[in-house]
This record gives structure tokens, sequence and C-alpha cells, in this order.
């Protein structure tokens, strides 16, 4: 699938948050940026600032790791659609299960790397599967 469409799932599934007060609370919680690295399409990003999400490919020229508000996650296009339909939860999709880490979803980095910005994205995820009736 393109990685239009992909985007596209991930400005309605993060996009449920701000239809309630609590999601919208979490949501301006912490601005940061979120790249996730398929390893089988195209990339893109995910930018939450002051509440607002926004979506883009992440074609933009070579990678400056000196943001301080960038996380960055690799992983396959099929453990990203898991996520997006409640089949799994964020914290399953850290752990490797294959042996080659196909099914993972790697932190390749976080800068300023504090356990509260990845417990953010975990409740982003987990607040957006709720909303959305996943099962997870």
């Amino acid at each position: 699938s393109s990685p239009k469409h992909l985007q596209d799932r991930a400005s309605a599934f993060f996009g449920v948050l701000a239809k309630d007060a609590n999601g919208r609370q979490l949501l301006k919680e912490q601005n940061h940026r979120i790249e996730f690295d398929l390893t089988d399409t195209d990339p893109f990003r995910v930018q939450i600032k002051n509440g607002r999400i926004e979506t883009t490919a992440d074609v933009n020229g070579p990678r400056k790791y000196d943001v301080n508000d960038l996380i960055h996650f690799q992983l396959s296009e099929g453990t990203l659609a898991r996520l997006f339909d409640g089949k799994i939860r964020f914290t399953d999709a850290l752990i490797r299960i294959q042996q080659d880490g196909s099914d993972a979803m790697l932190l390749l980095e976080c800068t300023l790397f504090k356990w509260s910005v990845l417990s953010w994205v975990g409740r982003l995820f987990r607040g957006a599967q709720l909303r959305i009736g996943g099962q997870a």
C-alpha cells in the first residue's frame, strides 16, 4: 500500500484523540515528531504540536539528529497496521517475537531519551485504540 494510505490511517487513528476532552489533553501534553521508518515502504512522520496532528511523507533530505522533539521508530507496515487495528498493544510491538525482529517496533532514537516521552507515545496509541474499539 502507498505511504499516503498509511499517513491517512495515522491521521485518522491519532485524530480520534482530538474528539474528546481527555484525548485533547493528552495531545497537548507534549510536542513531538514521531518518525515511522518503515522497512517495506516509504517512511512518514506524525507531528504533534500544541494538540494538533499533522502527518507528512518523510522525504526531507539528510536526517538531523539534533532536534530535541524527535522519536524515531523502525517497523514493518504490517506491525503498524496491527497497531492501528488494535490487534497488538504498543508495548507488545516493542518486543520481538519473530527471530528476525520483523514483527517488532525498534526504537532507533528518542532525543533526550526520557521514559516519560515513550510512555506518552504508548498512551497515545492506547487511547486511540480504546476509542476506536481495538481489542488488544
